[in-house]
């Protein structure tokens, strides 16, 4: 008899959980986001929309949103029913447009460089910038950087810079400075090799990288010889005026 009532219950504890619909992920949605783009992000969760919850992959997610270091502070909360779950991150977003700003004076040498730099651009986290820089002459560069290209490993990085200089020349008969023009675009792809895309304390774990660089280097004699700098930089003043 004892035997008969402990099969039976154990009958009744095991059959209501075997039959009891697995409770789905009905939708993930992003609070607070002022930038990044939700569907961006969704690339990068364990957790997808029509899969079976799984409060283990919530976790991981939750702690890889705040390893990017693009969010200040980052929470979840899930909402169930008998057989959904709706999930909610909440994000608030670091400020990722800074500027570039650098000053040196040494020895009457002047270097300034101004720019800016977006951290997020078009809300997938894409990096785009640019400076203007002088140093005796006017030079900039333009670069970007696409960590996930669509959203897939593919990783792109692009440049170009135009460097103008004034460099010594050393001769017998003395010495000579000349504009130099540097012209400098490059190409950098990459493929991240991580077992799992965008997870650890970096963004990027492993990379393979090819990489194009090209300079041309153009150098041309200013019709002036002079053992003096400041007066070939007077010089090199009065005559782009």
């Amino acid at each position: 008899m004892n035997k008969i009532n402990l099969f039976t219950l154990t009958f009744l504890i095991l059959v209501p959980f075997s039959i009891i619909p697995q409770t789905k992920v009905s939708s993930i949605n992003f609070r607070s986001l002022s930038k990044t783009s939700p569907l961006f992000l969704k690339n990068f969760l364990e957790l997808k929309e029509g899969d079976e919850f799984d409060s283990l992959k919530l976790v991981r997610d939750e702690q890889f949103l705040r390893n990017t270091q693009y969010y200040k502070n980052v929470s979840c909360s899930v909402n169930t029913s008998e057989e959904e779950a709706a999930v909610i991150f909440f994000l608030q977003e670091k400020t990722t447009i800074l500027p570039i700003v650098n000053f040196n004076y040494i020895k009457e040498n002047l270097l300034l460089r101004l720019g800016i730099t977006d951290y997020n651009f078009l809300g997938s986290w894409n990096v785009l910038g640019g400076y203007y820089q002088y140093y005796d002459r006017n030079s900039f560069e333009i670069f970007h950087h696409t960590p996930y290209l669509f959203g897939t490993r593919l990783g792109i990085r692009t440049r170009y810079a135009n460097y103008s200089t004034i460099e010594p020349a050393y001769f017998e008969t003395g010495r000579s400075y000349f504009n130099v023009d540097r012209n400098v675009y490059g190409f950098l792809f990459s493929y991240d090799l991580s077992k799992e895309i965008g997870r650890g304390n970096i963004i990027i774990l492993k990379k393979f990288t090819i990489k194009i660089l090209k300079e041309v280097g153009i150098t041309l004699q200013v019709p002036n010889t002079t053992t003096d700098r400041n007066s070939f930089l007077n010089h090199h003043w009065q005559s782009s005026q």
